[in-house]
Formats: C-alpha cells, structure tokens, sequence
C-alpha cells in the first residue's frame, strides 16, 4: 500500500526467509533473447508511474539487519534497491526521497538525481543511503520495463563471473583466536577462496592506556595468525580495520 508518511518495515524476514523469497522480487530480470519483450522506450515508459513503495527489513544475523525498498508501478511491476545502514532495520530517511519519485516515471532517474543531490550529499550518511537505494530500484524498474538487465543500461557488460568474499565477521561470536580460525575454516569448507574478518572491533581509543592499545593490538594478530594458519597459504585474507589505526599503528600491525 502507498506510504503517506515514514516509511514502515511493512515486511520482516529472517534472512533464510528473505532468500526464499528473493525470486519473487529479483533485481536483474532473467530474460533470454527469446522470451525477453523489448519494448521502445517511449511505448515502455508511457503512463509508467511509482505508486508505491515497502520497506522490507531482515535480520540477516544476531549482528546484521539489512533493509530493502520495493517501489511498485501503476501496473504492478517493482523495483529493489538497498538501504542497509547501521544495523537499523528501518530507514526514515527513504520517505522524503520517495516524495520526488512517487506518481512519476522511473524513468526520470536524472530529474530525480538533481532534486535529491542536494540533501544527499550533506555527508549525512543516512541520508545518501536512502537517496541510493531509490535510485537503484528506479534502474530495477527501468530494465524490467525494457526487458534488458541493468547492465546494458549503464555500459554494458564487463565480465561473466564476479570474485566474492565470506564477510565471517558478524557470524564469528566466539572474538578469540580460535572462533575466528573455526569461522574462517567453515567458509573455506564452504567452497569460498578469499574471506574478510574484522579481528580489531572493539578496539580502544589510542588516547586509552598504552598497555590496553598493546593488548588489542597483539589479540587482533593473533586472531589474524589463527585464522591463516587455520586456512593456509592460498585463501586471500581481507582485515579490516575499521578506521581504528592511525598511520604508525597501521604500518607497525602490518609489519
């Protein structure tokens, strides 16, 4: 239904829930040269309108939410786009962007650019989060109404295949050395090559104590030495650090 004022979590998944639910609201359409529908694009956009928009919320782990816009047309397609920011599970921010979207065209992605820049681009990170994600699902819509994946719109397709990553951070609850290397030996058994982790959160101001910077330091190496002993020498190791280094701190943990 159409949303007057904040955008609601209208929907809430558990994360196995979400992906069971994912083809039902698939962002690249998966159309085959021979059953895709082409249509110019005067005939595709004429009458074409966002009516509607949900916000679908999902608790992926204990540390993790995501959240998900649906804009709907007038006649019924819809579009996604992600707004995940801070662990939130809403976003009120997405409501004041919808207002420049709603009874128009998705096609109008630029006239909406320049009449959200401006509050976009503050620095407020919520709020270029909420300008993102309605800007991705206007896309979603435009390449369903055109019968062409996003790609062909914005250049064309580079590759065939995408290298990933297991984030293993927020599923790791165990932060010793040990639970990293148990989570990163899991993902490899998973069929993933690279994994990224974050052995630092938690980590002290540097205006904190010497010792209690030294003693968060040495625990973040040695969850860092667990986990590529754990997986060995060809897994990429991605760490991240989360800002919490200055630059003598940074060369000195990585040397």
């Amino acid at each position: 239904m159409p949303l007057d004022g904040d955008p609601v979590v209208s929907a809430l998944f558990s994360r196995r829930d979400f992906f069971r639910t994912l083809p039902a609201l698939t962002v690249i359409p998966s159309l085959s040269a021979e059953t895709a529908t082409v249509l110019p694009l005067g005939q595709a956009e004429l009458g074409l309108r966002i009516t509607e928009m949900e916000v679908i919320g999902v608790r992926a782990t204990m540390r993790t939410n995501w959240i998900f816009v649906r804009l709907t047309t007038n006649d019924g397609q819809t579009g996604l786009g992600e707004a995940s920011v801070n662990r939130r599970l809403n976003l009120p921010e997405l409501s004041g962007f919808f207002n420049l979207v709603r009874d128009r065209s998705p096609f109008e992605i630029e006239r909406y650019r320049q009449a959200g820049w401006a509050t976009a681009s503050t620095g407020n990170r919520q709020q270029a989060t909420a300008f993102s994600a309605i800007e991705q699902a206007q896309w979603d819509l435009v390449g369903k109404s055109l019968g062409a994946p996003v790609y062909d719109l914005v250049g064309g397709r580079l590759r065939d295949e995408l290298p990933v990553y297991a984030n293993i951070n927020r599923a790791t609850t165990d932060r010793s050395p040990n639970g990293f290397a148990i989570s990163a030996q899991q993902a490899v058994a998973d069929g993933f090559r690279a994994i990224k982790a974050a052995p630092f959160d938690g980590f002290p101001s540097l205006d904190q104590p010497r010792a209690e910077v030294e003693a968060a330091t040495e625990l973040g190496v040695h969850c860092i030495e667990a986990m590529r002993t754990a997986i060995g020498p060809d897994i990429d190791l991605k760490i991240d650090a989360h800002s919490h280094f200055d630059v003598a701190l940074a060369i000195d943990v990585a040397t």
